[in-house]
């Protein structure tokens, strides 16, 4: 079995490696809480640096996407890796709210660097090569690439953990540092690798004239469009929502409470990235079972209002029985991973069923903002939440919008997905 298709790892190995090397080095992300918590701020405080994230996110896409029309997608990608070099350096001193905030703003704005770029790019290497027969060998290789470094990354983060301790004190040049202070350094060293990398991406630039008002109007216009389209469209307006619900459940279970919640049964950081680590082995078992269940239900419909049933009946045994440790344990387990790996592999070619062709970019975008709109507002929520009612009822209120995204699925009819 060849691995790579003739010319491929010449085209595209500084993808492979500077994806593979950024995530894979241990990194916060699977203890970003109790980093937080050790730092003395609160889940709300937490929760609004992550909504800024993705505020952030929102506002920057269009300025930040001249730098990849002006300089090249490569370099917008490389100011991504940079940035967030620079910002988790800068993370292991914050001492403020209004620092993390900024910081929190500033990932977000990375994220928008590469967002389209790292997509769009590869296409364009392919088309000059003429071997366009490859870019469907590098989505796919891209997407294995990406599980197993965070599969690595997260047993990598776990060994750090152990071998320095979360809550071990460590004092340079007068300065005391925990040992999860270091997990930001470390992670940063990977970006930096993955910047140094993409200087060897070949790419013609063609500079193209730049009128941010221009780009605005258009991307406004878009949205409207597409809103427009989903307004009037019997299912996709359905399926916004739905989405939209859905996206805030996923919050409710996010790394903003799911850390929460392994700290209140008593894991530790070491202990949370390690149960994280073996949590994502569990998801990549999930993740080939879709394809196989879909098959026993009558349409694509069926099998994502199961996931859903799923998860609520999840949420009614932890109701009743989470002071039992080892249900908590394998409540998290599942509830974990049922959105990630069960549900989403479906929902989003779902999606795509209802969608025309000519209007299937502009319906794709409104949906991802509708997301990040959840994230801006939910985020915030769910700290709120943490601090006031505790993490086991947050977790539980993940029911409502579970609920809501059923009933509105379930008012779905699949013969609307013909053309139309």
């Amino acid at each position: 079995m060849v691995l790579f298709k003739k010319g491929e790892w010449k085209l595209f190995w500084p993808f492979y490696m500077a994806l593979f090397i950024g995530i894979s080095i241990p990194g916060i992300q699977v203890v970003l809480i109790p980093f937080f918590l050790l730092k003395g701020f609160t889940l709300t405080q937490v929760g609004i640096g992550m909504g800024l994230m993705s505020l952030f996110t929102i506002l920057a896409e269009v300025p930040t996407g001249a730098v990849a029309d002006i300089f090249g997608k490569r370099v917008s990608i490389q100011v991504h890796w940079i940035l967030h070099t620079i910002v988790s350096l800068l993370f292991v001193f914050v001492t403020s709210p209004w620092q993390m905030y900024v910081l929190f703003a500033i990932f977000g704005i990375s994220g928008t660097f590469a967002s389209g770029a790292f997509e769009a790019l590869p296409y364009e290497i392919c088309k000059k090569e003429k071997r366009k027969e490859l870019i469907n060998e590098f989505y796919s290789k891209i997407s294995f690439v990406r599980e197993i470094a965070h599969f690595i990354s997260y047993f990598a983060t776990a060994g750090v953990l152990l071998l320095l301790g979360s809550e071990k004190i460590y004092t340079f040049f007068g300065i005391d540092f925990k040992g999860i202070d270091f997990l930001w350094p470390i992670g940063a060293i990977g970006f930096f690798a993955a910047f140094l990398i993409f200087f060897n991406v070949k790419e013609d630039v063609k500079p193209r004239k730049i009128n941010l008002k221009n780009d605005f109007i258009e991307t406004y216009k878009l949205s409207v469009e597409g809103i427009k389209y989903a307004k009037n469209h019997p299912v996709i307006n359905k399926l916004f929502f739905a989405s939209f619900f859905l996206t805030i459940s996923y919050i409710f279970f996010s790394e903003t409470v799911y850390q929460p919640f392994l700290l209140n049964i008593g894991f530790n950081a070491e202990k949370i990235a390690l149960i994280v680590a073996f949590a994502s082995i569990v998801g990549a078992i999930f993740s080939l079972i879709p394809k196989t269940l879909e098959k026993k239900f009558k349409t694509e419909k069926h099998f994502i209002e199961f996931t859903i049933i799923f998860q609520l009946a999840l949420i009614v045994g932890l109701f009743f029985f989470n002071k039992i440790f080892a249900f908590s344990v394998l409540f998290f387990f599942i509830f974990y991973n049922v959105h990630r790996s069960l549900r989403e592999p479906l929902f989003q070619p779902f999606k795509q069923l209802f969608m025309k062709d000519n209007v299937r970019a502009t319906v794709g975008s409104v949906d991802s903002l509708l997301s990040n709109v959840a994230s801006v507002i939910f985020f915030p929520v769910a700290g709120i939440l943490l601090d006031n009612i505790g993490v086991i009822n947050t977790t539980i209120s993940a029911s409502i919008p579970l609920v809501i995204g059923l009933v509105i699925l379930y008012t779905i009819k699949m013969k609307e997905r013909v053309a139309h």
